[in-house]
């Protein structure tokens, strides 16, 4: 940690650099479970580069800190903080791959809280946004497998098959296929039907 503080120091000029190592600092208060040092640590993240991966996932850290520390109120003002945070960004996003990153993170804030729905609506939504490509960390085909991992859980196995048999035909050679043919494979062989697809 002091190594890092000192990279800081040196070469806090270079906005990549201060992210990195703040990034590293707050998950190294984490596995110290110096639990306030590290809300504290993801907090300044956060707002040292909130466009940035690290910076966007600061807010669900510090939610998931409280989440597993069992303070409810703490963690549910989080979850909401951090919810409201990505709705405000997704608004103000200078460029479109920044505001798709934005509502994969928003996407994800749902579906930790059990907003199941609402996490499919906003994936829903970031597939069919205007110039939606392949991101640095995730793309249409992890869209695609999330969404029907989320559809699976709301026991709508036809919309889930729809996704999975998209992602397939779409990105026949992408990893998440190989899952996703697993799991058609699974479902034809089971003949599965739902009365609660919607």
């Amino acid at each position: 940690r002091q190594a890092l503080t000192t990279l800081i120091d040196r070469y806090g000029q270079y906005p990549g650099v201060r992210v990195y190592a703040k990034s590293a600092i707050a998950r190294i208060y984490r596995v110290e479970q110096r639990w306030e040092d590290a809300v504290r640590t993801f907090q300044e993240l956060a707002e040292l580069d909130p466009w940035s991966d690290s910076g966007l996932d600061a807010p669900l850290q510090v939610a998931i800190i409280y989440e597993n520390l069992q303070h409810k109120e703490d963690a549910a003002t989080a979850w909401h903080k951090a919810i409201a945070r990505y709705e405000d960004l997704i608004e103000r996003a200078p460029s479109l791959p920044i505001r798709h990153r934005v509502m994969w993170f928003l996407a994800e804030a749902y579906q930790l809280t059990g907003q199941w729905e609402r996490a499919a609506q906003e994936l829903e939504a970031l597939l069919d946004a205007p110039g939606f490509t392949e991101q640095p960390f995730f793309g249409p085909p992890d869209v695609l497998f999330r969404l029907g991992a989320i559809y699976q859980t709301l026991n709508w196995p036809h919309r889930t098959r729809e996704v999975m048999a998209k992602l397939v035909e779409q990105y026949p050679n992408h990893h998440l296929a190989r899952n996703a043919r697993q799991w058609l494979a699974a479902f034809d062989e089971s003949g599965a039907k739902s009365t609660a697809t919607p």
